[in-house]
């Protein structure tokens, strides 16, 4: 029985090791595979900082117009890219990024829930790592070196800690002699080493006898800054520069003073805005401007191309509001703003402004009629 016992246990030795010694055979023989690499062509892969999806392949387009100049221009962005107009740097200026918490509505809900005070502009700016700046500006530079140091200068005033990072080159943006420069810091308000590529191109407006400053910049932390210098080379070769003709300055005169409207523009989802210019002739002179119902009137007003009537509540006669001292022969920046427009408004049919003279309890009017909207908010195709 133990013999039986002994036998059978050295035929399931010799039965294992052989099995072990095939398994381990084929094993050794085998070529060994390559697990595939994720692919490079979807939108699945990341930033380096701040995990954020990369710039699409897909494009959409944008276009605005500086209705005081009549210059407008257009280019395409990516689709993933969200408009922050609480992010932007400057006054003029329009900011995509791909961070989709920076949208204007998302930072109002951020202010409504911790207050304005703890979602202020040095919070915002802390959360901007990514995207591109661009937009019009006036300026009284006569040539293009002159217009780009006053543009980084702008830039150096919002931006302190960027340094430049060799000398600036000579670029063509459509056809327009344009300069380009890096710049690179570290970001104190987020602690990443930022790169920002800016572009300055002068555009002449033979109209006004003025000129203005088209500025585009991109920027990334360094570790993600290639990616989205090659996005941004796609958006500068889609730029078009040009004057707008879409809508012809008109002109009224009255009581001494006159008028020119320049055009509207909508300026946020819900907001419309108006430039004119105003001026008194052959002497100085006080206006106010009037918002409330005149005696049986409707007070100053809009109505849209759907025949629906909004109150203009804000004018303001260069920085001052509601009045001002117009000095006699002087072109006066006049602008009218317009809340709770409907989105799908494209024109204005009527504006009618009431006005008073110092000095005299007579209210009148002036009107303007058939305005088109220009969209400097963001349009898709």
């Amino acid at each position: 029985m133990k013999n039986s016992d002994t036998k059978f246990q050295l035929i399931l030795f010799f039965n294992i090791l052989f099995l072990t010694l095939l398994f381990c055979s084929n094993t050794f023989s085998q070529k060994p595979v390559l697990k595939p690499k994720p692919s490079t062509a979807n939108d699945s892969r990341k930033t380096v900082v701040k995990n954020l999806p990369l710039p699409s392949k897909n494009y959409r387009s944008f276009s605005s117009t500086l209705v005081d100049l009549d210059i407008t221009y257009k280019l395409s962005l990516p689709e993933n890219w969200f408009d922050s107009l609480a992010a932007a740097p400057y006054s003029t200026a329009m900011l995509f990024t791909p961070d989709e918490s920076l949208t204007f509505e998302n930072i109002e809900k951020l202010r409504k829930q911790f207050g304005e005070t703890k979602v202020d502009k040095k919070y915002i700016q802390s959360k901007t790592t990514h995207g591109v700046v661009f937009g019009l500006s006036e300026t009284t530079s006569s040539n293009l070196n002159d217009a780009f140091n006053e543009h980084i200068a702008d830039v150096k005033t919002t931006f302190n800690f960027l340094r430049q990072n060799g000398s600036p080159k000579k670029v063509y943006i459509n056809g327009e002699e344009s300069m380009t420069a890096d710049f690179v810091g570290k970001n104190p308000a987020n602690g990443y080493a930022e790169m920002r590529q800016i572009y300055v191109t002068l555009l002449k407006a033979p109209k006004f006898n003025n000129s203005a400053i088209f500025f585009f910049e991109v920027f990334a932390p360094q570790k993600d800054f290639q990616i989205y210098k090659t996005a941004a080379q796609d958006i500068l070769n889609s730029i078009q520069l040009s004057q707008d003709t879409s809508f012809k300055a008109v002109s009224t005169e009255t009581h001494g003073f006159a008028f020119t409207l320049t055009g509207c523009v909508r300026v946020s989802q819900r907001t419309v805005g108006c430039n004119l210019f105003t001026s008194s002739q052959d002497q100085d002179r006080t206006i106010e401007f009037l918002s409330s119902k005149i005696g049986k009137t409707g007070g100053s007003r809009i109505f849209d191309n759907y025949g629906n009537e909004y109150p203009i509540n804000k004018l303001t006669f260069g920085n001052k509001e509601s009045g001002a001292f117009i000095v006699a022969d002087t072109l006066t920046i006049t602008r009218i703003t317009v809340e709770n427009v409907e989105p799908t408004t494209e024109e204005i049919s009527l504006i009618q402004l009431w006005f008073s003279s110092k000095g005299s309890s007579e209210a009148w009017k002036i009107e303007f009629r058939k305005i088109p909207i220009s969209k400097l908010y963001k349009q898709a195709l």
